[in-house]
């Protein structure tokens, strides 16, 4: 099964790749900046408020806020469209940003003032961390990070290395709840960045317990990143155990899906009478694009139907007689 382990491995480099650019670590790619912050601010449907924040030429952040969070801001003012002066204050436990500006067409802009929380930042360096700087404290109050989640790290024993670690895990949205549902089910991934996969593919509690009634229980978390990634899902599953193959190990499955073999796919073949077909077959033929038409075509060759006389034709083109004996 080299093939498809290379196609899979590929799939999963790219799957990584996009989720690494996700939470990229402050200090490798473009970070938060705790200097020169502007905002942008618009009221969106549902009470909401769309408020982006630029730190000159390193970070940019844009997230929705119930009005109530940011203190002191007067919604009706950007639903009106009036123009006039705007203040308001987004605090947070790592933090508190203090913004003025002026409204007007809708859209208020304005600088930011960032101000480090000490206390939090003791917290954190009792916690076994380093002590932030002020540009890490206001990554950390952007991305939300609290004392909850340190506690809930350090007690399912996670090594959280750095604070880049805190601020993806925060970013990303791993809280204590998601801790506490993987741990309930078995789950605890070896690493704070195996967590962070976990939480970017919304690997969920429901997820797994689908996986587990589907026949696929206590998969290890590679396994189980490897599915999610790939869109392994329960009717997936059921297809390919109505369509003969019930027993399948997750390697398996997952290197079906990463090439494309559908339940349709197998049943095509089965309606043909190529009725045993092994997971690495069905792979070699979906990879080659090899249809029930070239299995007609190489019957009425007369040869013997085979997995590797397939692709072998559909590589080389039809064999003329006495050029191939089986």
């Amino acid at each position: 099964m080299t093939r498809t382990f290379a196609f899979l491995a590929a799939t999963m480099c790219a799957a990584i790749a996009v989720t690494s650019a996700c939470y990229a670590k402050p200090h490798q790619h473009v970070g938060p900046s705790a200097k020169d912050i502007r905002f942008t601010a618009e009221a969106r449907n549902a009470g909401d408020i769309q408020l982006s924040l630029r730190s000159g030429d390193r970070g940019q952040s844009s997230n929705g806020f119930a009005a109530r969070d940011l203190a002191g801001l007067d919604r009706r003012l950007l639903e009106s469209g009036t123009s006039g002066p705007v203040s308001f204050a987004l605090v947070r436990e790592a933090g508190r940003l203090d913004c003025t500006g002026r409204a007007e067409n809708r859209r208020a802009t304005g600088t930011c003032r960032f101000t480090p929380d000490q206390a939090f930042a003791d917290y954190v360096v009792r916690s076994g961390l380093p002590r932030p700087s002020v540009d890490e404290s206001y990554g950390l109050a952007i991305t939300n990070a609290n004392r909850d989640l340190v506690a809930s790290l350090a007690e399912a024993r996670y090594a959280v290395e750095d604070l880049d670690d805190l601020m993806g895990l925060s970013a990303i949205g791993v809280n204590r709840a998601y801790i506490s549902a993987l741990a309930g089910r078995g789950y605890k991934p070896g690493e704070t960045s195996d967590l962070i996969a976990f939480k970017a593919l919304d690997i969920s509690p429901d997820y797994i317990d689908a996986m587990s009634r589907a026949g696929y229980a206590h998969m290890d978390a590679d396994a189980m990143v490897q599915f999610k990634a790939l869109g392994v899902s329960p009717d997936y599953l059921r297809g390919m155990q109505a369509a003969g193959y019930g027993k399948l190990s997750a390697d398996d499955i997952a290197g079906m899906k990463a090439v494309g073999v559908t339940p349709e796919f197998v049943g095509q073949f089965r309606r043909a009478g190529f009725t045993n077909l092994t997971a690495d077959e069905l792979v070699q033929l979906k990879i080659f694009n090899v249809s029930t038409a070239d299995l007609e075509a190489l019957r009425r060759e007369g040869r013997k139907v085979t997995a590797e006389a397939l692709v072998e034709r559909k590589i080389l083109g039809p064999m003329r007689r006495g050029r191939h004996t089986d």
